[in-house]
């Protein structure tokens, strides 16, 4: 589920880049065709849509699922920012736009889509992953070939919802398929979005959006160990801001809690706060805005990181990026000092050392500058180097960290 749901916030019962090319999206799709029966959002026009209440055995939303794969769609889940952290406002118009462009290029290559979350409620004063989807599913609602899925589980679902059939939308009133399971189904949400089956579908992705907190973190963690041999999911995870206007609100309730004498709501605020003081950016950042996830640790997915509409996580990337550079720049200087001093050509240790440097992520945030690396290719760099320093030699490189 990727609601940071604080259960100690008064809910509000009203309201519920670096971006792929289109060969991206067009991954090659499963050959496995599955015949269904036609699931039960499939109804006459005249009739008003209505959520598929399930059993734990969910049939009729994997069964949907089958018939997506059979049609060849790119599905696309979306994670991110709960009601904790917030989205600010500014930025979620932003990450919208960079989905809806994505999406669009998929669309004009002729591709069908398929967008998915776990039914997050859509306040657009206060946005989330919820509006997140909703703006993007608004955007792309006269489309036809775009499938628009919620999966929500049940108390969830009759919280925000008095007609007991009514779908999860939008809003501005964009109706979803909605299909709705039981509270103790094992492994509730990520039982259906990301799915084993799911997970090592080809076409299948995954888009982060805003700060997201530990479910979110613990969502990634489960979708990488569901995925099979060679295969990879890729994840798009689009930096934001938190949105600002959620401190002074926790403060207030805080403030209200501790009037009361409620310990426990007032620990619950003051646990909000902590966080969204020490990851202003979610679980994948440092309070400083650098990487605090080791993609090593996810070794099915392909994780890129979209970091345009936060300046503060590009200038701490760039500043990290110059302390490494003057590292290394200090390293070649040592090796280039033996050789002037002993007189010998670059030995394979000391070209092995200069392709470690790669490695790092400091020429490439993939590595594949180091594998592709050769050993004209490490001396021509050696030396590029050697030229730069003693240029700088009045200004001698750092040696912090």
């Amino acid at each position: 589920m990727v609601m940071d749901h604080d259960p100690t916030t008064e809910a509000d019962p009203v309201a519920t880049g670096n971006s792929e090319t289109a060969q991206e999206i067009a991954a090659t799709a499963t050959d496995a065709l599955v015949e269904v029966a036609p699931p039960a959002h499939e109804q006459e026009e005249t009739e008003s849509p209505r959520a598929e209440i399930m059993d734990e055995k969910a049939e009729a939303f994997h069964n949907r699922m089958s018939q997506l794969v059979a049609e060849d769609r790119d599905i696309f889940v979306f994670r991110g920012a709960g009601t904790k952290n917030g989205i600010a406002p500014e930025d979620a118009d932003k990450a919208v736009a960079i989905i809806v462009e994505m999406m669009q290029r998929g669309l004009d290559a002729g591709h069908k889509l398929a967008i998915m979350f776990d039914g997050d409620e859509d306040n657009r004063k206060k946005p989330d992953v919820g509006a997140i989807f909703g703006m993007v599913a608004d955007a792309l609602k006269d489309n036809p070939d775009v499938a628009m899925i919620a999966a929500q589980q049940q108390s969830w679902y009759d919280w925000g919802n008095t007609g007991k059939t009514d779908p999860i939308a939008s809003a501005a009133g964009t109706p979803f398929e909605t299909f709705v399971f039981p509270d103790n189904m094992p492994g509730s949400h990520a039982a259906l979005t990301q799915s084993r089956e799911l997970a090592n579908y080809a076409n299948y992705r995954q888009i982060f959006t805003g700060p997201a907190g530990a479910i979110s973190s613990d969502q990634l963690r489960d979708l990488d160990k569901k995925v099979e041999g060679g295969n990879r999911v890729e994840v798009l995870a689009i930096a934001t801001h938190n949105n600002p206007a959620l401190t002074e609100e926790f403060q207030q309730k805080l403030a209200a809690a501790e009037e009361s004498g409620d310990t426990e709501k007032a620990d619950g605020f003051r646990k909000t706060l902590t966080q969204r003081e020490k990851e202003p950016f979610g679980i994948m950042y440092t309070q400083e805005g650098d990487i605090a996830i080791d993609r090593k640790e996810y070794p099915h997915l392909n994780i890129t990181m979209q970091e345009s509409l936060v300046p503060e996580i590009q200038k701490t990337r760039a500043e990290r990026k110059d302390r490494e550079v003057r590292k290394i720049a200090n390293s070649y200087r040592e090796i280039w000092n033996r050789i002037h001093a002993e007189g010998y050509e670059l030995k394979p240790s000391d070209l092995d050392d200069l392709k470690s440097f790669a490695s790092w992520g400091c020429f490439s945030d993939t590595g594949d500058l180091e594998r592709a690396w050769d050993d004209d290719e490490a001396r021509r760099w050696a030396e590029d180097w050697r030229a730069k320093l003693d240029e700088e030699d009045a200004h001698p490189y750092d040696q912090e960290n």
